[in-house]
């Protein structure tokens, strides 16, 4: 079943890094959003005027609903799902030799990670979800405002519902400056514990979510979800589904965190301080998403807290080379275990006492061009206390023996355990001292042995 999501243009986690660690947004669009001097934003077919009478009827019952001052100069109009597939393909088509090296390691990554199968391609998972996951977008760019499919009749309840939603971008956009925003995330430069990229996404979606559920309820009444034109659409609330049949789960939490997760970190936000404090927060964002997880720990400006991990190219031996390195944040931990273990509560209960948490990406060069070249994850996580230290280690005990079953070594002396699974061999070293632990995976036997034993 088809669900349908609203997306605002830019997660902003640019460029050929960005599936490092899944933002939570889809972040190959966010890239042909935000990179590149060339405006290659689709071209709106405009409404007609009876169309947009209507529609700015809506946008100005949004405005005063969120209290936020009308965009005026907004372009609006619609544009096909063949157009968007189009658009997230254009990213694709203009990689070279060594940009599809690194996506083709970065698929692997997500195999190792089991956030996709062992046959799925992000480039077909994140083309597909374009094509069939959007039923509104907002380009910053060029201050565009689109809905999906052909518009060309009267504007339903749904269509009201993905504009109200779509309208508080470009309100967004309007109120606050947009530099400070790029400014935050461009200073994450590598070896940065904030993870902007996907908490100020987060907070523009969650923000334009919850005045839209506000908006509809007050137009609508509290029934709203079921006088929607699709009954598809009443099942979840808006923007809670990519396409199940082509999207995995794991990536399917990642393009619902903005949608769930951070509607109900916005609604704390508002329920504490109205939409003062929702504005508030566009001013001192959270800098982590256990910030989204814990209202209470952005209250208290709690932040990660230890250095990254140092590079291991040396012990790995020339022809390997680190992609990249970046937090690996809670709502990263639980959606690596909820993949696997398939229980999303314990998951979430592992995860909680995250302290910081980091990932690194290595590739081994081939002499030919390879379909899965060798790779090694190396995740560096580090908890509050000791009881969480303990629980996270229980949990993934649980996730190893499904990864591995019973191919598993445990080596006290060095402190470490070691796993086999299908295609896949892994370690993970702990240090008490600490409450820390590494985790090796990597596509060869040889690479994990020589990266695991040393802390």
């Amino acid at each position: 079943m088809q669900q349908r999501t609203t997306r605002s243009g830019p997660g902003l986690r640019g460029t050929v890094a960005w599936l490092v660690v899944l933002a939570t947004t889809p972040l190959l669009f966010a890239a042909v959003c935000a990179g590149g001097e060339e405006d290659n934003t689709p071209l709106l077919a405009p409404f007609s005027p009876e169309l947009a009478e209507q529609l700015h009827a809506i946008r100005a019952r949004m405005s005063d609903e969120r209290g936020l001052a009308i965009n005026e100069e907004t372009e609006e109009g619609w544009v096909t799902n063949d157009q968007l597939r189009d658009f997230a393909g254009e990213f694709y088509e203009e990689l070279d030799e060594d940009d599809e090296r690194e996506l083709e390691a970065f698929n692997v990554a997500l195999r190792l990670l089991h956030l996709i199968g062992p046959d799925d391609d992000i480039r077909e998972i994140d083309t597909n979800y374009h094509a069939t996951g959007i039923a509104g977008v907002y380009f910053p760019r060029n201050n565009s405002l689109a809905l999906v499919g052909d518009v060309t009749a009267a504007i339903g309840a749904r269509d009201e519902m993905v504009l109200a939603h779509e309208y508080v971008h470009s309100f967004q956009y309007a109120a606050w400056d947009s530099d400070y925003w790029s400014e935050l995330i461009d200073a994450e430069e590598e070896g940065s514990a904030t993870e902007y990229g996907t908490t100020m996404s987060c907070l523009r979606e969650g923000d334009a979510s919850l005045s839209m559920v506000r908006y509809m309820e007050e137009t609508y009444g509290d029934d709203w979800r079921a006088q929607l034109d699709d009954p598809a659409d009443a099942e979840e609330p808006p923007g809670s589904e990519p396409d199940e049949e082509t999207t995995p789960p794991g990536l399917q939490r990642y393009y619902n965190f903005d949608y769930r997760e951070c509607t109900r970190f916005v609604s704390t936000l508002h329920a504490l301080g109205g939409w003062e404090g929702v504005d508030a927060a566009y001013a001192s964002p959270p800098s982590t998403t256990e910030q989204i997880l814990h209202p209470e720990k952005y209250g208290t400006g709690e932040a990660s807290r230890s250095a990254a991990p140092a590079d291991l190219t040396p012990r790995l031996g020339d022809g390997w080379s680190r992609l990249d390195l970046a937090p690996f944040g809670e709502f990263d931990v639980y959606n690596y275990l909820a993949t696997v273990l398939d229980d999303e509560p314990l998951a979430a209960a592992a995860a909680a006492g995250w302290g910081s948490g980091w990932m690194a990406v290595y590739v081994e060069e081939q002499e030919e061009a390879a379909a899965a070249p060798p790779v090694l994850l190396h995740i560096r996580l580090d908890f509050d206390t000791e009881f969480d230290y303990v629980e996270f280690a229980v949990v993934y005990g649980e996730a190893i023996s499904i990864i591995a079953r019973d191919n598993r070594q445990l080596d006290l002396t060095e402190g470490e355990v070691r796993w086999q699974g299908d295609g896949e061999f892994g370690a993970v070293v702990w240090n008490d001292e600490l409450n820390r632990f590494d985790l090796y995976i990597s596509t060869l036997e040889d690479t994990r042995g020589r990266v695991s034993v040393s802390r």
